[in-house]
Formats: structure tokens, sequence, C-alpha cells
């Protein structure tokens, strides 16, 4: 399992290395980008989920910012087709958002936060909850550089249902909230302190047991899937930092 592990993740930046060989800068680019994302999550979700490009909307036609990768029940919920491979989303069957970039610096993270936002607060007038996560396959900031950015920015002790959850720069680092316990928490709390995790070798298994989770896949059996994981998922592989006030990159 642990070389299957790590030659998805191979096989996964190889993906991304040949797209950015192929294409140039701007929405070609990124389309191609996306995709990346979402061949990976098509291999490794269950089938009755939608996944694409487009807007998520409520009965009343407010509509959220365009989203790079919609997670949808396209089993029981319809969508509506727009150009291309974009859609317009129903809110109720949303589960969740992903942004995607090519590098992270403090302006993308904050055009991220925005995005999920937009989406989250639709969602959560249904009662729900749908998780939000920033995706980049490089970083031009340090870790406590991007700590601080999505601290500082996410408003996470005032509105926690509509903030962004996860911050992952695949072969760097991820972003996550942990509870008094120092346990991960899929979605923030009042009072969960937000951390960081270089994971280099273990990110893309880190995104995926998050995705697992945030999906609660199965919804009613004694197991989870990410039980086939999560022997592999242990702290060493893992090494956590913080951001006290006074600490510098």
């Amino acid at each position: 399992m642990d070389r299957i592990i790590e030659g998805v993740q191979k096989r996964f930046y190889a993906d991304f290395k040949y797209i950015s060989s192929q294409y140039g800068y701007g929405l070609e680019k990124g389309i191609a980008r996306e995709e990346v994302v979402v061949d990976f999550l098509r291999r490794y979700l269950p089938a009755s989920l939608h996944l694409g490009p487009g807007i998520i909307i409520d009965p009343e036609g407010h509509q959220s910012k365009p989203q790079d990768i919609v997670v949808f029940d396209g089993h029981n919920y319809p969508t509506f087709p727009l150009s291309g491979a974009h859609r317009l989303f129903p809110r109720e069957g949303v589960k969740g958002v992903i942004q995607v970039k090519s590098e992270l610096n403090s302006p993308e993270i904050r055009d991220g936060i925005a995005n999920v936002k937009s989406a989250k607060i639709l969602v959560s007038q249904t009662g729900e909850r749908a998780f939000g996560v920033l995706l980049a396959f490089s970083s031009g900031v340090k870790g406590p550089t991007a700590l601080r950015t999505f601290a500082s920015e996410n408003d996470v002790y005032l509105e926690p249902y509509r903030t962004l959850d996860r911050i992952y720069v695949f072969g760097k680092y991820g972003l996550e909230y942990k509870d008094d316990d120092r346990k991960g928490q899929l979605r923030a709390k009042r009072g969960h302190e937000i951390v960081g995790l270089y994971t280099k070798k273990y990110t893309l298994l880190h995104f995926y047991r998050y995705l697992l989770a945030a999906l609660n896949i199965p919804q009613t059996s004694e197991w989870k899937t990410r039980d086939y994981i999560d022997h592999y998922f242990t702290e060493r592989r893992f090494k956590s930092f913080r951001l006290p006030e006074e600490q510098e990159d």
C-alpha cells in the first residue's frame, strides 16, 4: 500500500507537469490544471459524485462565485449546463468546492477564501455544511507566511460555516484546524487552532483522507473507507508547524 500511495502521487505530479508543458498561460492552462485534479478524484471517489467547474445557485437566483471544481451529488440532483464543462449546481446537492491554483501566494489565498465563502453561504442556508479546499501545485510563499494569511483572512472564529477549511500545496505542506487535543478537524469551530503540516511525500494522501472524512464515505457501516489508508497515516510522516506572533519566515 505504501508503494501504491507513493506511485499515485508521482503519477499525479507527472500529469500536472505534462499538462503545464503543453499549455501556455491563462484560461487554457487553468482548465487543464483543474482536469488533472478531476481525473484523480474520479479514480478514487464514488461514481455517483459529479465533479466539474461551475456556479452554485439557489431557487431565488443567487449565485456563488465561479468554482474550479464542485463536488456534487449527481445521483439525486440535476445540474444545468452552461458553456463547455461548466454547469449550474443547485445548492442542495453540493458536497464541497475546490479551488485549484498553479502557485500559491497571499493574493491567491484571499481569492480562494472569497470564492469558497460565496459557495458555503448558499449551502449553509439549507442546513447542510459543504467543505471548501484550496489546492496548489507549487508555492511562492513559505508555510508560515501562508499560515499567517490563512489565519488572518479567514474569519474562522466569526463564521466557521462559511470559511475555507483546508489549504494543500502538493509536495510541501497543508494547513488545517486542530482542537484542544491536537486532533485534526474537518471544519473550524471556535477555539480551534490553525496549524501547518509539512507533508512532502504524503500531501496527496492527506488531501484524499480529508475528502473521505468530509464526504463521510460510506455513511452507514462499522468500517470507513479511510481505514484502508490510516495504517500509513502516522505522525512520523507529518511534521507540524505553528505561528507564534513573533515568528518570522
